[in-house]
C-alpha cells in the first residue's frame, strides 16, 4: 500500500488504515509472549534479546490478534510504522497438489 512511506523529514500523516484503527471500538485480543516460546525460536540470541526488551520495556502487548488472520505486532516506531505496530497476516492457499500456508508482513526484515 505504501501509505506509511512518507518523507522522513515530514511529520508522518496517518493513512486511512490507521485512522480506521483509531476510530475502532472493538478490542483486539492481546497475546502473551511466553519465555519458553521465545527460547524455542530459530533466531540468534541478539534477536531474542531485542524481542524480549521490546516486550518488557514498552507498554502494551507485543502481539494483538485483530481478526481471524491478521495480527498487529509491536515494532520500533518509524515513518513507515508511526504507531510502533506493523501488520502481519497469514493465509492458506489450495492448489491441486497441496495446501500452502503463507504469510505477509509489512516489515522488510523478514521478507
Amino acid at each position: 500500500l505504501k501509505c506509511h512511506e512518507n518523507d522522513s523529514e515530514k511529520t508522518p500523516i496517518s493513512c486511512q488504515h490507521i485512522q480506521a484503527a483509531l476510530r475502532c471500538y472493538a478490542e483486539a485480543q492481546p497475546l502473551t509472549l511466553r519465555n519458553s516460546i521465545l527460547s524455542s525460536l530459530d533466531v540468534n540470541n541478539e534477536t531474542k534479546q531485542e524481542i524480549w526488551l521490546l516486550a518488557t520495556e514498552t507498554s502494551g502487548p507485543l502481539v494483538q490478534r485483530v481478526s481471524k488472520n491478521i495480527m498487529a505486532v509491536k515494532c520500533k516506531a518509524s515513518p513507515k510504522h508511526p504507531l510502533g505496530y506493523l501488520h502481519f497476516s497469514f493465509y492458506t492457499t489450495k492448489t491441486r497438489e497441496r495446501v500452502e500456508h503463507r504469510y505477509f508482513c509489512s516489515c522488510s526484515a523478514f521478507k
